[in-house]
């Protein structure tokens, strides 16, 4: 987390994966807890994060990423279904 926190923390919150759950923002209702990342890269400026060992050479060539917390992404409404 420290290593994270001192390359990415000007751009991105560092949160445990517990602490999501614990705050109401993760539901593990669905899958295993032990499947989730210990870590999680919450983006706090237009950044986006990708893991070389996981993501797809199409998801880089986007245009647009969402799920910042920047001041355009917060304004953007939320509908929950109450799944």
């Amino acid at each position: 987390r420290t290593r994270l926190e001192d390359a990415y923390g000007s751009l991105a919150f560092v949160v445990s994966t517990e602490d999501l759950i614990a705050a109401g923002y993760w539901v593990h209702a669905q899958k295993s807890v032990e499947t989730y990342p210990d870590l999680v890269l919450i983006a706090r400026k237009e950044v986006a994060f990708y893991h070389k060992a996981f993501a797809k050479k199409k998801s880089l060539e986007m245009v647009g990423h969402h799920g910042a917390l920047t001041t355009q992404e917060m304004s953007i409404p939320l509908i929950s279904f109450g799944f």
